[in-house]
């Protein structure tokens, strides 16, 4: 029992400085939304940004959600409840997630250009740590395909570029520290991203199509955004869901863990 204590004490430390280590790298800008560049863009990447973010709202330089759903800890295994907790920063990219089960907690992050993965059984024994060039891919991957979460990352700038398929998709590519990578976006008929896709490396072994999509928009706070998220790998053709998250909570532009603050925007 012991043993388990110490352990989780650990987890809880080193979660707490990592999610501490992404918010000192926050260089918030103080911008508001305007359209001005929109009209260079994609038609249905203008009517999206549109839509999810009102003339004059704060651009968001943080987020932080809580979600609940089911997840696989393996393709072909049964699904388990998993709870979560989830910091963004924009600039520079970066993420914190913790998910917890009965039997495991993750922590997964981007930061600095580095993406990390632990993973420790009965959240107090650590059985799992991936580092390295695969996986500060996959993690920035990560965070692009989650900005639909907070829309206004995903207006162009340096480093956000957009470049058109059809009047229903297009390009979505991200440089990051000499990176370049790349999603394909498809947006429905109300103006919503619904499906995205790329291709992103599998337990660091090889690179697999990959998508997300997303469900269930509200308003919230100025900003459209979805609740309900669905990632999967597709192998062979089959599509292979190994998340299903639903968004309890949502906040913006704060640099502090949950219960320190005051919220901003809630769902």
């Amino acid at each position: 029992m012991l043993f388990i204590i110490i352990g989780r004490l650990i987890l809880h430390a080193v979660f707490t400085n990592t999610v501490n280590n992404l918010y000192n790298k926050n260089d918030a800008n103080g911008i508001y939304v305007n359209y001005d560049k929109l009209d260079a863009l994609p038609p249905p990447v203008q009517r999206y940004l549109r839509k999810v973010a009102a003339l004059g709202m704060p651009m968001i330089h943080t987020a932080r959600l809580r979600h609940r759903g089911d997840f696989k800890t393996s393709l072909h295994k049964e699904w388990t409840l998993i709870n979560g907790e989830q910091y963004y920063n924009v600039t520079p990219p970066g993420f914190v997630w913790k998910g917890s089960t009965r039997l495991f907690t993750a922590i997964d992050c981007f930061i600095s250009g580095k993406g990390g993965l632990r993973v420790w059984l009965l959240s107090a024994f650590p059985i799992k740590h991936l580092t390295g060039s695969a996986t500060n891919e996959a993690e920035l991957l990560r965070w692009i395909g989650e900005c639909v979460l907070f829309p206004t990352a995903l207006f162009p700038s340096n480093t956000i570029y957009w470049k058109p398929l059809d009047d229903t998709a297009a390009i979505l590519i991200v440089k990051n520290n000499n990176k370049i990578v790349k999603y394909k976006v498809l947006f429905n008929e109300a103006n919503e991203i619904y499906r995205i896709e790329t291709r992103r490396w599998y337990d660091n072994k090889s690179a697999e199509n990959w998508v997300g999509t997303f469900s269930d928009y509200s308003w919230c706070k100025g900003y459209i955004v979805p609740s309900k998220i669905e990632a999967a790998w597709v192998l062979d053709g089959i599509e292979y869901p190994y998340a299903r998250f639903t968004i309890e909570v949502i906040e913006y532009n704060f640099c502090e863990r949950f219960g320190q603050s005051k919220a901003y925007a809630v769902l």
